[in-house]
């Protein structure tokens, strides 16, 4: 998914006050008082946690890493877990037993404010040979991934500065497509070391950008609520989607011609981009900002961040949560399906890696547990 920027937004929970009626209180001696708040508060205990274990099931990770900071972006290469965090680390984990192999990346240089920049991009290239960094500092460097990557030091291929540099992906394996705090848009020659265009998209910072399965869409989200469908070859805008009342977080591709975006209003939305005029439908309203979206092609499931930060799994054939993934503590900033939608991936705010194996969680669904 993309970049989202915990020092600008704040998550404000929704918690109804628990008080005792005026009324009551009034003239009721204080013994009997609390006698019947005590009985109703026990009464409300016994009822959430109902409500969470039927919501919730026995929902546990079948892997869980702690990260050294803020997980900002992740990726999955072979057997390793490739985790870009909010101190400037890559580090490489081992997706099957979740031991730390090595550090692939540390950035030790400090930026103004004595901090070391953050790691807010990572994309492995179609071949599985390099791996794509950028950083808060405004750099995007190249690393080789493969048996080389596997030694004490990353084997950096190139380095290059991009001022407000934010997201990146690759095109296919020569091509490399750059998205900006600046709302502009570029795409580069890695071979030639050229850059083939650059467009002034928007005037506000770009929050996501995810290609199309075929590649010939981009998606891009801006902090604004706007979401821009645009050709990558060329950066030529097809289609404004305006539908959102805030900032849009995260957008998935349902198939070549279908996409759902979500974000700060708390809805997951539908766009078919057949139409020339595209129109949205609600897929999704929940009550808290949405963060992370991620989608099984295969399975037609999509996951996106709840409330309380959950994971919920979405069934599009019913439109409604299936099934509440449970252990975050701050905002979700990954989610990602692996093992052909058999597993999902997710990382955020508060450190922490989980591997969902998501036939264990169909299975304790069917016997109702």
């Amino acid at each position: 998914m993309g970049f989202y920027d915990w020092r600008e937004e704040k998550f404000a929970g929704e918690y109804p006050p628990f008080c005792a009626s005026p009324r009551v209180s009034g003239w009721m001696p204080h013994a009997i008082r609390s006698l019947i708040s005590l009985i109703v508060f026990s009464h409300l205990i016994l009822v959430v946690s109902a409500t969470s274990t039927s919501a919730a099931g026995t929902s546990r990770p079948m892997l869980a890493v702690r990260a050294d900071h803020m997980v900002l972006d992740l990726v999955v290469y072979r057997d390793q877990l490739l985790v870009g965090t909010q101190s400037g680390h890559v580090d490489v984990y081992d997706r099957m037993t979740g031991d730390l192999r090595l550090p692939l990346f540390v950035d030790t240089a400090a930026a103004d404010n004595g901090f070391a920049p953050t790691v807010r991009s990572l994309a492995v290239s179609p071949d599985g040979t390099e791996l794509a960094v950028a950083t808060s500092d405004g750099l995007l460097r190249r690393f080789e991934l493969g048996e080389k990557s596997k030694s004490t030091e990353a084997v950096l291929v190139d380095e290059r500065a991009f001022p407000g540099l934010m997201l990146t992906r690759y095109l296919d394996d020569r091509r490399i497509l750059l998205a900006d705090m600046r709302g502009e848009l570029s795409l580069l020659d890695i071979e030639r070391g050229i850059e083939i265009h650059r467009r002034q998209l928007d005037y506000d910072p770009i929050y996501a950008i995810e290609l199309s399965p075929n590649k010939r869409l981009l998606a891009v989200a801006f902090r604004s609520s706007r979401v821009q469908i645009v050709e990558p070859e060329s950066g030529e805008v097809r289609h404004v989607l305006k539908g959102h009342l805030d900032s849009v977080f995260g957008v998935a591709w349902l198939s070549d011609h279908e996409l759902a975006t979500a974000g700060k209003d708390k809805r997951v939305l539908v766009w078919d981009l057949r139409k020339s005029n595209p129109e949205p439908r609600v897929l999704y309203r929940g009550d808290h900002f949405i963060t992370a979206l991620g989608f099984d092609r295969i399975a037609g499931r999509m996951a996106l961040s709840l409330d309380g930060f959950d994971v919920g799994l979405v069934q599009l054939s019913d439109q409604r949560i299936e099934r509440r993934l449970s252990g975050h503590t701050a905002p979700i900033q990954k989610l990602l399906f692996i093992d052909e939608g058999r597993s999902l991936v997710s990382a955020g705010h508060d450190a922490r890696v989980f591997v969902w194996n998501l036939e264990y969680e169909s299975e304790q669904k069917a016997q109702g547990r």
